[in-house]
């Protein structure tokens, strides 16, 4: 509470204003030193039986802290493959995405990711995207997203979804690029070959 001189006050406001610069960025980079680790670390996986929650969250913290995404989740079809649902995720709020990211998989209620889980095949979700894609962003897929840019996948055992990867720049509205799309396949194919062995191991 007591004043200080009017010089000390100069003198602290100078070297106090650098420290505000880090607030300006607070999203993860792309890190490729840190893509290249935990590829090699799913790469390892492939020799025997790992634990499923463990590749999981090493696949997300590739996808996420790797590429520099903001939001990262893996999201799995129950048993009766009605319904896929966020079961493990980066970046988000978890209240949120566990009332948000539940979708019913069904031909009556066609929607991006049911498409995905049917077609087996990785989609970019963007500006220049399909126009029959585009009709499948429903007012609950808007929801989760933003109605912002996303890659998704699917996730594959023996042939079979069973689930899907989701990653988006949506918090910090920066683009996504080709180099992004590409080392997010890479992180979900090593996933869906790292998942094959591990039921191959029981």
């Amino acid at each position: 509470l007591i004043p200080l001189p009017e010089s000390q006050r100069r003198g602290e406001a100078a070297t106090a204003a650098p420290l505000q610069e880090p607030c300006k960025n607070t999203f993860n980079p792309p890190d490729p030193l840190l893509q290249l680790t935990i590829l090699r670390e799913l790469s390892g996986m492939l020799d025997g039986k790992h634990d499923i929650n463990l590749l999981l969250e090493m696949v997300l913290e590739g996808i996420a802290r790797g590429i520099g995404m903001d939001r990262a989740l893996f999201a799995m079809l129950n048993p009766e493959r009605t319904r896929l649902r966020a079961r493990y995720a980066l970046g988000w709020d978890s209240q949120d995405m566990r009332e948000k990211f539940v979708f019913d998989i069904s031909p009556l209620q066609a929607n991006v990711f049911s498409h995905v889980l049917d077609g087996r095949e990785p989609l970019w979700i963007g500006p220049n995207m399909d126009p029959r894609i585009k009709s499948l962003l429903s007012s609950a897929v808007l929801a989760v997203s933003g109605g912002k840019a996303f890659f998704v996948m699917p996730v594959e055992i023996n042939g079979r979804s069973i689930g899907l990867f989701y990653a988006d720049r949506s918090t910090s509205g920066r683009e996504l690029d080709e180099e992004a799309f590409t080392a997010f396949r890479h992180f979900c194919q090593q996933a869906n070959l790292a998942l094959a062995y591990t039921r191959r191991g029981r």
